[in-house]
């Protein structure tokens, strides 16, 4: 299979083409700096959780706050850092599409912890364990809606 790349004709493993090496870098990075997003964004997250449960508050009270603030946090900070050299939508709108496709996430990375937590009651003592879990299994999702559909030039 053949690829043209800014005037490269290539296949899928030739990576002497100066344009095809230049993408790699770049999809490299987003993904090494969503991922440090993404890190920040699960401490956030976890220390919310674990506050809120500490102050009294029910584990889905608890989650439900700590995921919202999370979102927030990482759509500033994948903004910035991330995908900084294509994000020229307008702030409000791009934060809208950003809460809207993580919600779609949310239900992916939820739908695990709520189905791990109500499943076994010493996974309910130790919540972080499935948010950790959640997380996990919707980081995929979350970097290609990011990726195609919010962060885009």
């Amino acid at each position: 299979m053949y690829i043209d790349v800014d005037l490269c004709v290539l296949t899928d493993t030739d990576m002497t083409c100066p344009a095809r090496q230049v993408h790699a870098l770049l999809v490299s990075r987003d993904i090494f700096w969503f991922d440090v997003v993404g890190a920040v964004g699960f401490c956030v997250d976890a220390g919310v959780l674990t506050v809120l449960m500490n102050a009294g508050w029910g584990v889905i009270a608890s989650r439900t706050v700590s995921f919202l603030i999370a979102v927030s946090v990482t759509w500033l900070l994948n903004k910035v850092w991330t995908f900084r050299y294509v994000s020229t939508r307008a702030a409000g709108r791009e934060y809208a599409l950003y809460v809207g496709m993580q919600m779609i996430g949310a239900g992916i990375n939820l739908g695990v912890f709520f189905a791990l937590v109500l499943a076994s009651p010493s996974l309910r003592e130790m919540p972080v364990v499935p948010l950790a879990v959640g997380a996990g299994v919707s980081l995929g999702f979350n970097y290609f809606v990011s990726k195609r559909w919010i962060f885009i030039g």
